[in-house]
């Protein structure tokens, strides 16, 4: 078990970028919404969905530490840079990498290790800055956005409301980041 919150959350980005679903499953506490009494079901669902096949892991960033409630509580802010990669060939995708931030918690088992409780990731990306992108009902409020933007822009050219609503809309990207 990890002896320190960065211990954690270092040997944690190690087991997605090498994909290792039972270390993540070990590392995960109890109370992450995540966590599954069915390990087997559990490691399946990391392995199809959440091992990030589609990224190569360029870079960690581990920013500050913040002190819980308890000595027991304690919160890493980190910086996570992927590059997105065709799954087949591994070549890039994208010229440029992305970024993320998490905010994460971490709590100290009864056997003395540390290990991730949650977090809370954010996108330095444009238009998505300050938007947490946790689960798929976060992912489903940026399509609602998207396509509204979308149906805006399918909008005749010439309707000055349309064009109206399409500067608000690009003004209002422009503010998130």
């Amino acid at each position: 078990m990890p002896e320190t919150p960065e211990c954690c959350l270092r040997s944690r980005y190690c087991g997605f970028a090498f994909r290792l679903p039972k270390y993540i499953i070990k590392s995960t506490a109890k109370s992450n919404r995540d966590w599954s009494t069915d390990k087997v079901k559990w490691a399946r669902k990391l392995h199809r969905e959440q091992m990030f096949d589609s990224f190569k892991f360029m870079n960690l960033e581990v920013l500050e530490r913040e002190q819980g409630d308890s000595e027991r509580e304690a919160f890493l802010s980190m910086r996570v840079t992927l590059q997105p990669i065709d799954e087949k060939t591994r070549l890039p995708t994208q010229a440029m990498p992305m970024v993320f931030a998490e905010r994460s918690k971490f709590t100290k088992s009864s056997k003395g290790g540390w290990l991730y409780a949650a977090g809370a990731v954010t996108s330095e990306a444009s238009g998505l800055k300050d938007r947490v992108l946790n689960d798929e009902s976060d992912l489903g409020s940026l399509k609602k956005d998207v396509d509204w933007v979308r149906g805006i822009l399918n909008e005749d050219e010439k309707d000055p409301e349309a064009v109206a609503k399409y500067n608000a809309a690009v003004s209002e990207l422009q503010k998130r980041g």
